[in-house]
């Protein structure tokens, strides 16, 4: 491993690779959910992909805002609406997946070093990998419908603050380092 993939020691170039493939695979184990569901209506073909962003950042406790000319409101569709299942397994889904990819991260760093380094410090570094995506998710899961009554567009995104800080950087950090350290257990 190259000085450039780390920084202090973390293994930023694995915890990105860790990070992105975590976030990905919560949203097709979210897309499986929502499927199953038959009390989620997905919409239109064409707008599948933003409104299972929509739900996989729900799960991540991040709200949808919902711009348009009577203002902004925010909710979530898992806390507010009827679900045939539970929204803590929706929540569930990825606590788990950041738990383990940060077990895997590192137990596979762990295993190519002589030291004994923190794991928890370690698995948080998948933060590397989700942030990122999560960030560009508020941009790619943003649905724009336009017309209506009076002629105005009305916007249906997950918040970016709340997306950024909670999904992109706090979750991947505390159960990415619960998975860091239990994997050096």
């Amino acid at each position: 491993m190259s000085v450039q993939d780390e920084v202090d020691g973390l293994p930023l170039k694995q915890g990105a690779i860790v990070g992105a493939g975590t976030f990905v695979v919560g949203y097709i184990a979210t897309f499986v959910l929502a499927t199953i569901d038959s009390e989620i209506e997905l919409g239109e073909e064409e707008s599948t992909f933003e409104m299972i962003g929509l739900l996989f950042y729900n799960a991540q406790f991040v709200d949808m805002e919902l711009s348009g000319l009577n203002g902004t409101e925010t909710f979530n569709i898992l806390s507010e609406e009827s679900t045939q299942i539970p929204e803590l397994v929706y929540n569930l889904v990825p606590i788990a997946l950041l738990v383990a990819g940060g077990y895997v991260l590192a137990t596979r760093v762990l295993e190519t070093r002589q030291a004994n380094e923190g794991g928890a410090k370690l698995g948080a570094s998948i933060v590397a990998g989700y942030l990122p995506l999560a960030f560009l998710g508020t941009i790619l899961f943003e649905e724009t419908a336009e017309g209506g009554l009076f002629g105005g567009s009305v916007t249906l995104a997950p918040e970016t603050l709340p997306a950024i800080v909670l999904a992109g950087i706090l979750l991947p950090l505390a159960f990415g380092a619960i998975g860091g350290y239990l994997a050096q257990r």
